[in-house]
């Protein structure tokens, strides 16, 4: 697949119209740009004035990272006959700013074609259907999915751009498919499959590709894909044995697995081929889904009705739980910069 486009950021040399109002009385707005915007938090910034609010949103103001969550309506929440289906059959991508605490709607997937990319079936709801996601140079990119005729939703990967508040479609694929492997180096998608690879996903870690054939403690495969030498290897035997439950890497340097039955989160140490826990948590038990990202470790939980985001770089880690908006259920996940206003 090719490599995205690279949008180029713009900058203003003086505040919007929207910030004319002195941010600080007594201050220079532009000596409270140069010294206050970087040393407080932005947590600070939004809950002190509107003012100082519309600032940290601006182009003036570091971009930062937002949760971003592919949704399907919960299987437990009260639904009618008449739309269980279209509720069922419905996903729609999602954000949760951070600073705000507040989810915000991302623009419709595109309905030309249309699209229907089934998360649950009616007739199997205690059965969840892979969608399969990634990130790849801060776009989300949906590669696989099913239709309720069980065939592949996706002829193109449907990819999503949050600075620029667009989707758009890639080229088409040679053979689409209701599930796949699927990873990313340096900007580019790698697909894989041939059997069912639904609760599989490649991870990037050192510039190559490692992915396990199944989760939990049956006797399973590990492969690494060297991109640059454009072959396949053994997983070191130390990562295989602890790579049982889902898993994330983070700026392709460190590797976490999260025990779904025990509730532990674990780093991958590559000098001693073995995985050093990082935090024990009950909130960790039932782990779907993982994704990492600018030092946190987001953890699908609970039939997809829970987030727990661990902080990995404080010492001890510390974690919070953001729960999906209600009758929502996440079949994706992801960290990326925050949508432009």
């Amino acid at each position: 697949m090719k490599s995205f486009p690279n949008y180029k950021k713009t900058r203003k040399n003086e505040f919007p119209d929207t910030l004319n109002e002195t941010v600080l009385p007594g201050l220079p707005d532009h000596l409270f740009q140069n010294c206050l915007m970087t040393s407080l938090p932005p947590s600070i910034l939004f809950s002190v004035s509107h003012a100082w609010r519309r600032l940290l949103y601006s182009s003036l103001f570091a971009t930062f990272f937002s949760l971003y969550a592919l949704r399907s309506a919960s299987s437990s929440y009260p639904t009618t006959k008449d739309n269980q289906v279209d509720r069922i059959s419905s996903l729609e991508l999602m954000s949760f700013d951070p600073i705000s605490s507040l989810w915000r709607s991302v623009p419709s997937i595109p309905k030309d074609p249309p699209l229907h990319l089934l998360h649950r079936h009616p007739s199997f709801l205690s059965r969840t259907l892979s969608v399969q996601s990634l990130t790849v140079s801060n776009h989300v990119v949906l590669i696989s999915g099913t239709t309720q005729q069980f065939v592949p939703a996706l002829s193109r990967p449907l990819v999503f751009h949050p600075e620029s508040n667009k989707w758009f479609f890639g080229p088409p694929f040679t053979s689409p498919r209701r599930w796949c492997a699927t990873g990313s180096v340096h900007g580019r998608v790698y697909v894989a499959s041939g059997v069912n690879w639904s609760t599989v996903q490649w991870r990037r870690y050192k510039g190559k590709l490692y992915m396990v054939n199944v989760k939990g403690n049956a006797p399973k495969e590990g492969l690494v894909y060297d991109v640059e030498e454009n072959q396949w290897n053994d997983m070191p035997r130390g990562m295989l044995a602890g790579w049982n439950r889902p898993a994330a890497t983070m700026n392709e340097d460190a590797i976490y697995v999260v025990n779904e039955v025990t509730g532990a989160l674990s780093e991958y140490d590559c000098k001693k081929d073995c995985w050093k826990k990082v935090i024990e948590l009950p909130e960790l038990k039932l782990a779907e889904q993982i994704a990492a990202g600018r030092g946190r470790v987001c953890v699908v939980c609970a039939n997809g009705e829970t987030i727990v985001v661990v902080d990995v770089v404080a010492r001890p880690a510390r974690f919070w739980v953001v729960e999906p908006p209600q009758g929502q259920q996440v079949a994706g996940l992801h960290i990326l910069p925050r949508m432009s206003s």
